[in-house]
């Protein structure tokens, strides 16, 4: 234990651990060796822990009541977390679905009603859930969303996530040019390739990291230049602020347009 005491002490120092409020550490990927920041939360979210369900909901209440008396703090990634996010009933998040009206905005089956509005079907739970939470204690901002999920209790959240993840996906529309930034990066900017984190292999890995591919491009766009002009800042150690902040809005827009579906608008004019 005595080790184990230094070992984690040196890795605050080194910086590739860092404390995330009193119920955990988790590590920070900017920091990490490349090139696949992934595999640790990858390993993290699928591994089988043995956690007594009662502790988890112990710790996801006492979270919830931290966020209720306003005490802000980030999601802590724990062992609990990350029990409790997997527990999510899909059956039980559709019903949910609908208790809530989400469909209103992200459709039946999870797929956004207009362009700006986004799509959240086969989304990994982790993603979702934390997305949620962030806007229950006002990390991220939305009026709308933030109303909602107010009334929203943990295990709504769990259970809708899981109910997301189960849902398919629009499919990425065909592209015949590929950005450079979307499969080389920028090494004069210190820019990784966005399939770095976002590959098919590695968007399932991570606790915070999205699927983009069949995303809305009017709400992509938006949201990497909210990120870009700092109105979003709710992602662990700023990464993407600090990713987007060195794009052009040009870039922006090429990429969101990339990975995005097929706009709404479009379907409308071939009716």
């Amino acid at each position: 234990m005595k080790y184990l005491k230094y070992a984690v002490m040196a890795s605050l120092l080194i910086g590739t651990v860092e404390a995330s409020g009193p119920m955990g550490m988790i590590p920070n990927p900017m920091k990490m060796e490349m090139p696949d920041p992934m595999n640790m939360m990858f390993d993290l979210m699928n591994r089988t822990y043995d956690v007594n369900d009662a502790d988890s909901q112990r710790m996801m209440d006492e979270a919830m009541k931290m966020a209720e008396q306003g005490n802000v703090m980030e999601f802590p990634w724990t062992r609990y977390a990350i029990a409790y996010v997997n527990s999510g009933d899909p059956a039980a998040g559709a019903t949910a679905h609908k208790k809530l009206k989400c469909h209103k905005c992200h459709g039946d089956e999870g797929i956004g009603e207009d362009d700006d509005s986004p799509s959240v079907a086969g989304q990994i739970p982790a993603y979702t859930f934390k997305q949620l939470y962030d806007y229950k204690v006002g990390l991220r901002k939305d009026k709308d969303m933030q109303k909602k999920v107010k009334k929203m209790t943990a295990k709504q959240m769990a259970d809708v996530s899981a109910y997301y993840a189960s849902l398919k996906r629009e499919d990425k529309i065909e592209s015949t040019s590929i950005p450079h930034l979307a499969k080389n990066g920028d090494r004069s900017r210190f820019l990784f390739a966005c399939e770095k984190c976002h590959n098919e292999k590695a968007m399932k890995r991570g606790l915070q990291t999205p699927i983009i591919e069949g995303q809305k491009v009017v709400y992509m766009t938006d949201t990497m230049m909210a990120f870009k002009e700092g109105d979003r800042d709710n992602d662990h150690y700023s990464v993407m602020g600090k990713i987007a902040g060195k794009l052009t809005d040009e870039e922006i827009e090429a990429l969101a347009e990339y990975y995005a579906a097929k706009p709404v608008d479009e379907d409308e004019d071939e009716d």
